[in-house]
């Protein structure tokens, strides 16, 4: 694992020298400052259930549970998980000193489908995928793939910028507000 992080870093180093683009330069940065949240071992775990209450029955439903991992006090990393029509939605939200640098979305669904020996069976299916790099709270570049949109309707680049912000300002004071300690 460390040896593939090494040879990245080198591939990336060697990348910046070719004179790319600011925004390539950022997305370059934005990937160390990833990998050096990715890589620290001895977070500390919060966790945090967010309820909303339903306007039509008046009753509360679970919208998301959110995991808080902290570095020094600090909050480095919000992985988000939450209930879509026939499956779940994932997120990780990358901090670096404060900022949002980093969103990975998975959206997976329940497939059912018959095993060689005829039995029935149910497997989860990624059907969204994207990477989104943000500075400044804007998103310098993403890779959305598949068929499934976590949105309702196709927002703007500045529009899901802000909606991701907002999302991770939720969950940060949820975790400072309602989180319990968990282990690894």
């Amino acid at each position: 694992m460390k040896l593939a992080a090494i040879t990245f870093l080198v591939a990336l180093s060697s990348l910046a020298v070719f004179g790319q683009s600011d925004v390539r330069k950022a997305v370059t940065q934005i990937k160390y400052q990833y990998l050096e949240l990715a890589q620290f071992p001895d977070y500390q775990r919060k966790q945090a259930l967010i309820w909303e209450l339903d306007k039509e029955d008046g009753k509360k439903y679970l919208k998301a549970e959110v995991i808080g991992q902290y570095k020094n006090n600090k909050l480095c990393i919000i992985k988000e998980s939450s209930k879509i029509p026939k499956g779940r939605m994932v997120r990780e939200f990358y901090l670096y000193k404060g900022q949002l640098i980093f969103i990975y979305e998975k959206a997976e669904t329940v497939e059912n489908y018959t095993d060689d020996s005829g039995q029935a069976r149910k497997r989860m299916q990624v059907v969204y995928q994207n990477s989104l790099y943000m500075k400044d709270g804007k998103i310098l570049q993403q890779k959305p793939s598949g068929d499934y949109s976590p949105y309702p309707a196709s927002p703007s680049t500045e529009e899901l910028a802000k909606l991701l912000q907002r999302m991770s300002s939720e969950y940060s004071k949820a975790l400072q507000k309602e989180a319990f300690t968990t282990k690894k």
